[in-house]
């Protein structure tokens, strides 16, 4: 995904709506697009959290054991 492309694609993200283009430009700089197998794990109940995740495309589905 292009910078641009990626732009774009943050300003549809409702957790950055209304952000500045170049936030947002800024923001794109740093991401890392990842692609993830099905049936990865991606984080474990009490993990400290050290990165957010945009999914561009598929599904994610999370669950809790208590």
């Amino acid at each position: 995904m292009s910078d641009r492309a990626t732009v774009d694609f943050l300003a549809t993200i409702p957790l950055l709506a209304g952000r500045e283009e170049a936030d947002l430009a800024e923001l794109a700089g740093v991401l890392r697009r990842r692609r993830v197998p099905e049936g990865e794990i991606l984080w474990r109940q009490g993990d400290e959290a050290r990165e957010m995740v945009f999914v561009v495309d598929g599904v994610v589905s999370s669950s809790l054991h208590v």
